[in-house]
């Protein structure tokens, strides 16, 4: 659980580790009228792969392709509006199944990789819940979209099991302020700045604090452990290595205890 003032990190993903695209994207490309097997067959790769798993390089060939046929800057906010539960992968259902938005919230930071997603930081406050979203492609033609992607679908997930009424407190982009500024207001429904340090969503604590109508205490302990034992063995081939080469490192002194292994890789 984070506390507060706490921030919660996720360390980056290597580009060899295998991972599903989210198939509620997928589902917008194809809705688009984007052909999924063209699109997969000029990237390179098996179009079944897609909802099975596809290393981020593969991943990323594949949204270049999709993005240039799509043609639409404002599509990631159109592809975080769909919402179709039943494709959810278990990062989704693990939110799905939270107690309240908020804890939702929390556990789709900490398995968003799972499904290509971007990094989560958490801060709150008493007042505010505030998520903050690292995309390191903002350099591609598609990464200021793939942000506005992320946001987008956590409201339309809090909108359809928390509140329908629910809006943001305030929305910050580090993308410039583009042409299609009445969409942000339709879809947020809040003050929205561009050009800003960081891409960060704002909530009140009264819409974090919300129950979920799809809470299911006993589905989530099992889904926990599911998502949990995926995202370790992702991160077994990146952080296994780091750690056995720091125990090596310290072994030349007094024993090491897992805390200052964890504080010399920046880890919790």
């Amino acid at each position: 659980m984070v506390r507060s003032g706490a921030v919660e990190y996720h360390s980056p993903v290597p580009q060899m580790l295998i991972t599903p695209l989210p198939k509620n994207l997928i589902d917008a490309i194809a809705d688009a009228g984007v052909d999924l097997d063209d699109v997969a067959r000029e990237a390179g790769i098996d179009q079944e792969a897609l909802e099975s798993g596809v290393t981020f390089a593969e991943a990323g060939r594949f949204i270049g392709v999709a993005w240039r046929r799509l043609d639409d800057p404002a599509f990631g906010l159109r592809a975080g509006c769909v919402l179709r539960p039943e494709r959810y992968g278990i990062s989704g259902l693990t939110a799905m199944a939270s107690p309240t938005f908020g804890a939702a919230l929390q556990r789709k930071a900490r398995y968003n990789r799972l499904v290509w997603g971007d990094i989560y930081r958490i801060r709150q406050d008493a007042k505010e819940f505030t998520v903050a979203a690292e995309a390191p492609d903002e350099s591609n033609p598609w990464g200021y979209s793939k942000v506005d992607m992320e946001f987008a679908s956590l409201l339309t997930f809090g909108r359809r099991f928390a509140s329908a009424a629910m809006a943001p407190i305030k929305v910050a982009l580090r993308r410039p302020r583009p042409s299609f500024v009445a969409l942000y207001e339709q879809i947020f429904r809040c003050p929205i700045a561009f050009a800003q340090p960081i891409n960060s969503i704002n909530f009140s604590q009264a819409d974090a604090l919300r129950p979920l109508i799809s809470a299911d205490h006993r589905a989530a302990q099992w889904l926990e452990f599911g998502a949990r034992a995926a995202l370790e063995q992702m991160d077994d081939g990146s952080v296994t290595p780091r750690v056995r080469a720091q125990l090596e490192r310290m072994l030349q002194g007094d024993e090491p205890t897992l805390a200052v292994v964890a504080s010399e890789l920046c880890m919790s």
